[in-house]
């Protein structure tokens, strides 16, 4: 049954979408006055900047990507591309196929689009605890869960 027809599934990610918007509303206040931002993979840091010289700091833990003309969606953990420290923190959202995920949380990359993209960034918000969600933009767009440091 797909996740927007399973009524566990969907009862789930009303759960996460509620908890969702406030923090993600909260998280653009707090950054909103900041002109610059600096993701490092390596540090797994976002920092932002003001003009004033002023900077503050999160944590993050990678997500996925979505290459939108080709709506492919590849999970962090299966992505060679990001650390490998970041990959094993972004492996425990394999675990959230066991709470209703339907095998969308375990399979390396699939076709989504931009709903789904969303539905899955709102639900790994929620299971990884974090503050809100970041992503970059372009063609290839990469999402993180980000936490106060």
């Amino acid at each position: 049954m797909p996740p927007d027809t399973d009524p566990a599934c969907a009862a789930q990610l009303a759960r996460a979408r509620e908890e969702f918007d406030p923090k993600q509303a909260r998280f653009s206040a707090e950054v909103e006055a900041y002109s610059r931002w600096e993701l490092d993979e390596d540090t797994a840091t976002l920092a932002f900047f003001r003009e004033d010289g002023a900077s503050r700091t999160y944590s993050v833990i990678p997500i996925g990507t979505w290459l939108v003309d080709r709506q492919d969606w590849a999970w962090a953990w299966a992505d060679d591309a990001f650390p490998e420290a970041s990959r094993r923190r972004s492996a425990v959202l394999q675990s959230f196929d066991e709470a209703g995920g339907q095998g969308r949380f375990t399979r390396p990359s699939f076709h989504a689009h931009a709903e789904d993209v969303g539905e899955l960034c709102v639900l790994a918000v929620h299971h990884l605890g974090g503050h809100a969600q970041f992503r970059t933009m372009g063609d290839l767009r990469a999402y993180h869960v980000v936490y106060p440091r």
